[in-house]
């Protein structure tokens, strides 16, 4: 069988020779190559080296050098062509034959194929020239707003298509190039039915896309008039080109990988878009790539964890942003394996990474690079934050749908450690809710001594918070009579959004804040990160708070806790409310959800005392317990404010 010698280089440029290797043997990292034993000798000190840049091994025992189709003929006994299609099928590609007319077809169309390199490296250097002529004034002052020198447009070989209709063409074809190849090529456009051809490109910042050698094999265009009916323009799909296979800027990008850039994480770094590379590239990020125009493919994928296990994705901080990650991961875990996930950098709300460097500055990108959020904290975030888990049905649903997202994971392995973790956070998550009803009759055991005392009389803890409700407190959604968590829960998130519209709460209450116990591991960070930040900027205002915590992260929280309509019910922590009565509310919250934290524990020890002595004082203390806490529920469990509560904020 005669194999497609292209196929065989599009082959070997999708595979990744450590994964095909570390298949038989057992890999060391050393730098960026791998070591093992070699499969070839008898060794007890590994000699065998595997390059994934350069996509080929060598046998230091043996002499023996070769590719990946090599390793799998010599360690499998198989034939050229049956490593290949070995290979093909574990790539899910097909393996195309070659046509059976002889060696001079084949020849035909591998000069063919150079002769379009050819033409693309001289419409490179074209575009290049027309750049720093008169003409293109108007994209280089664009380029010059955007903070692009001209240092770094040669550095990245940007050009400029000029408005002419076909000079281009007309200087290609001046150099032997047919119009036929210029059409195949993707530079041209022949109109339906006539013989002559014309740019297609025209008024254009250029951006040169090249593959993994280097060589350029297409164009984007970005238009420089308002009216264009494109704004960005990439080539056709082409012999050379197929957008779903390619990164802008990967050949530089993995050139950047391993040499100890201290501006950037080791890993390379997916950006939207080629302004949003150029940018990352002249603030000396250098190993970043961009999809042209569209979501990550699976291809893509595999390029990337072909030359990084854990890249990271920058995407905007707004909806479209949040939206976007949330396709790579649909996207990314079906292909998940060990070792190769994803990470995701989120931007500040409104901004690109362009916009981050230029506006905030190189420090302002570098600390939300090193600190970007996992694939699973980004799935879990994604079902957890958009629900209010207080029933059973609630909290039943969204394991079944963490369930089967996560068997959509392939990889056993992978898959299993995807649902311990799950099953660990939703434990956790699912923590606040109490036992419901009276224990179980069948444990016998005994009861602590420190629960006998306590259940003797009232608890302190709940005696400490007496206190009757004001008539407006009692209309409040905290004090509407339901089960403990459900209330705890919103109370949890009530204090929180408290802050966040008041943040001047923190001053002289910065302790009861950072020691209060919050169920909800969101929460949980949100107040953490809070508190970092008023370290770091005491006399925090609501405004520039909020853009923070936006900007790392938390921008989905964000937007549930200051949503209009949220506070209906809990108007003194809203940001309608004068500091007075926003100060009061807000601490006899913080003791109101202190108080139901101690209740739930003590019915915890309760009901375990009763688990392991099952007597007829310990079904007597619990059944106090909990008629104690219903007559609370039935009171209101509400604060205890003064009648003159609200007049500062006119109520």
């Amino acid at each position: 069988m005669q194999l497609d010698r292209n196929f065989i280089e599009e082959l070997k440029a999708r595979v990744k020779l450590s994964d095909v290797i570390g298949r038989k043997l057992r890999l060391t990292r050393r730098g960026r190559e791998f070591v093992a034993l070699s499969p070839f000798s008898n060794e007890k000190s590994p000699s065998f080296t595997i390059n994934d840049d350069k996509g080929f091994y060598h046998c230091f025992s043996t002499g023996k050098h070769g590719d990946a189709i090599t390793f799998i003929m010599e360690t499998e006994n198989l034939g050229f062509a049956e490593a290949v299609t070995k290979l093909a099928g574990e790539l899910g590609m097909t393996v195309p034959v070659a046509s059976r007319s002889g060696p001079e077809r084949d020849r035909a169309f591998r000069e063919r194929r150079a002769g379009l390199y050819e033409i693309m490296g001289l419409a490179a250097a074209f575009y290049r020239e027309q750049l720093a002529l008169t003409s293109a004034a108007q994209a280089r002052a664009y380029l010059e707003r955007r903070r692009v020198p001209l240092t770094l447009c040669q550095s990245m070989g940007l050009g400029y298509a000029p408005k002419a209709r076909s000079l281009l063409c007309d200087a290609l074809r001046a150099k032997g190039a047919a119009p036929d190849l210029l059409v195949e090529a993707g530079l041209a456009i022949r109109p339906e039915g006539g013989d002559a051809v014309h740019d297609r490109f025209r008024d254009r910042i250029m951006f040169p896309i090249t593959d993994n050698s280097d060589r350029v094999i297409a164009f984007g265009g970005r238009a420089m008039s308002a009216e264009a009916q494109a704004k960005y323009l990439n080539s056709p799909e082409t012999p050379l080109f197929h957008k779903g296979n390619v990164l802008y800027n990967l050949a530089n990008a993995r050139r950047a990988l391993g040499a100890g850039n201290p501006r950037a994480p080791d890993t390379l770094i997916v950006a939207e878009g080629y302004m949003d590379v150029i940018a990352l590239t002249g603030a000396g990020i250098t190993n970043a790539v961009a999809p042209l125009g569209t979501a990550l493919t699976e291809t893509q994928l595999g390029l990337l964890w072909k030359f990084t296990p854990e890249p990271i994705l920058c995407f905007d901080g707004d909806a479209a942003g949040r939206k976007a990650a949330l396709r790579a991961v649909e996207r990314a875990l079906p292909l998940l394996k060990p070792g190769h996930s994803l990470q995701f950098a989120i931007m500040p709300q409104g901004l690109d990474p362009d916009d981050v460097i230029n506006q905030r500055g190189m420090k302002a990108m570098q600390e939300i690079l090193a600190r970007p959020v996992q694939l699973i904290d980004l799935l879990w975030s994604s079902e957890v934050e958009r629900i209010t888990l207080d029933t059973p049905e609630r909290r039943a649903g969204l394991e079944g749908r963490l369930a089967a997202r996560l068997k959509e994971i392939a990889d056993q392995t992978v898959r299993n450690h995807y649902q311990e973790e799950v099953r660990a956070r939703t434990r956790k998550l699912f923590q606040r809710a109490p036992d419901q009803g009276a224990a179980p009759k069948n444990m016998v055991g005994r009861a602590s001594g420190a629960w006998k005392r306590r259940a003797g009389g009232r608890n302190p803890v709940i005696a400490d918070f007496a206190g009757p409700a004001s008539g407006e407190v009692k209309r409040s959604l905290l004090a509407a009579a339901g089960a403990v968590p459900n209330l705890a829960a919103r109370r949890e998130r009530v204090i929180l959004s408290g802050v966040l519209h008041h943040p001047e709460l923190l001053q002289g209450h910065l302790e009861v804040f950072c020691n209060l116990s919050l169920a909800d591991p969101g929460l949980d960070r949100l107040r953490s990160t809070i508190i970092d930040l008023i370290a770091e900027y005491p006399g925090l205002e609501t405004g520039p708070l909020q853009r923070h915590l936006i900007d790392l992260g938390h921008g989905g929280l964000i937007d549930q806790l200051t949503a209009s309509g949220f506070l209906s019910g809990d108007w003194y922590c809203g940001p309608g409310a004068a500091f007075a009565d926003a100060q009061k509310g807000w601490l006899q919250t913080i003791q109101l959800h202190a108080r139901e934290t101690h209740l739930k524990q003590a019915i915890d020890e309760a009901t375990e005392a009763l688990e392991m002595d099952f007597s007829h004082a310990n079904e007597q203390a619990l059944m106090a317990l909990q008629k104690q806490v219903a007559e609370e529920l039935q009171n209101g469990l509400a604060l205890g404010l003064d009648s003159g509560f609200g007049e500062a904020s006119g109520r």
